[in-house]
């Protein structure tokens, strides 16, 4: 559950951020879309494979808070993408344990 909320809230915050070129945020929010409905499930596979993705979105959103700290929207879209990463990597390890 902490996945939907943190890939909602990085959504939202793209959304937000690129709201003067919607261009822009549809080529950043599409590639996010696909885990939803795996995400929502609960299967594990999906957890593991937006960890990866969102590693894209991590060195991109780390740049630029690092480029540009004044940006209020990067600093939350990076919270966001660290806190979808933790929370995948966390789903991914609990289940492997209950598997094993």
């Amino acid at each position: 559950m902490a996945a939907l909320g943190a890939l909602a809230l990085l959504i939202g915050t793209i959304a937000l951020w690129n709201a003067a070129n919607p261009w822009l945020a549809v080529v950043f929010i599409v590639p996010l879309l696909p885990p939803l409905p795996g995400l929502w499930r609960g299967r594990p596979y999906t957890y593991a494979w937006t960890s990866l993705l969102v590693l894209a979105y991590l060195a991109g959103l780390i740049t630029e808070f690092w480029s540009n700290p004044a940006r209020g929207y990067s600093g939350v879209a990076l919270f966001a993408a660290a806190a979808l990463f933790v929370a995948c990597l966390a789903f991914v390890r609990l289940r492997s344990r209950e598997g094993a």
